[in-house]
């Protein structure tokens, strides 16, 4: 019996079809299931993940609603689950592909709980977007987080609810920021910013909060590098509050890692 086909697949228009399938075939790791060379078409897998590429200048049936300019594929992206996220992102830089968006541990709220994936997003040599990630499993929501998603009360439109007039004081800001640091995108980032700001948080000045809002937009995998000297910090984020940080892991108030 032969294997059924997924119900979606996508199928690309490329301007060069050896080139995109040097790199698809190459640092991407599909496989080639059939070609039409006559017809510049080639099917591809990886996994249960399917894919259709063709040349857009045929020959052969094209359908093109419009000229195609590069970046193709405006106003989408394919997010594509592989086994191994973080090993396929270095073969992708080694192969000089453009990273449109390096790696990171995301969480998605989904109901009572959050989805988490290990993702990064890069450019085919067309510029269509493709997102691989691997699946980090999922966790409970936290309670606050809950009720902050909760729809808006009776007579407040959702232009109009209260989280979209966020308090500035620095006891709002600080709890909003013990839920941060709390439910980072690794369990390694949740034991260095979760004690401190929990320990800290309190007597941190306006400018600390700033430093340590900017600080948590950081992907989580390069922060933990940061904090464990791996490598250095970027400026601006390598000011006081990010010494402050180290100096606590230091005296053991946060994990630090012994490698």
């Amino acid at each position: 019996m032969a294997e059924e086909s997924p119900a979606l697949i996508p199928e690309l228009d490329v301007s060069d079809l050896d080139r995109s399938l040097a790199v698809y075939l190459g640092a991407l790791g599909f496989s080639l299931r059939y070609a039409r060379p006559e017809e510049r078409f080639a099917y591809l897998t990886r996994g249960a993940v399917h894919l259709m590429l063709e040349e857009a200048a045929g020959p052969g049936r094209r359908f093109h609603e419009a000229p195609l300019e590069r970046p193709f594929g405006r106003g989408m992206n394919l997010q594509i689950r592989v086994e191994d996220a973080a090993a396929l992102y270095e073969s992708a830089r080694a192969a000089g592909l453009e990273i449109r968006l390096p790696l990171e541990a995301r969480w998605y709220r989904r109901g009572a709980e959050e989805a988490g994936n290990l993702q990064f997003l890069l450019a085919d040599p067309d510029g269509y977007l493709l997102r691989f990630f691997s699946d980090l499993g999922s966790r409970p929501l936290a309670a606050s987080s809950i009720q902050d998603s909760a729809m808006p009360s009776a007579g407040i439109t959702p232009e109009l609810a209260p989280e979209s007039f966020p308090e500035t004081s620095p006891e709002a800001r600080v709890k909003r920021l013990k839920i941060r640091a709390w439910r980072r995108g690794i369990r390694e980032m949740d034991l260095i910013l979760g004690p401190f700001v929990e320990q800290e948080g309190d007597a941190l000045s306006a400018a600390e909060l700033d430093a340590l809002e900017s600080l948590m937009e950081i992907p989580d995998l390069l922060l933990y590098d940061w904090f464990n000297g791996r490598q250095p910090p970027e400026p601006p984020h390598d000011g006081p509050l990010f010494l402050r940080i180290r100096a606590y892991m230091a005296a053991g108030g946060a994990e630090i890692s012994r490698e």
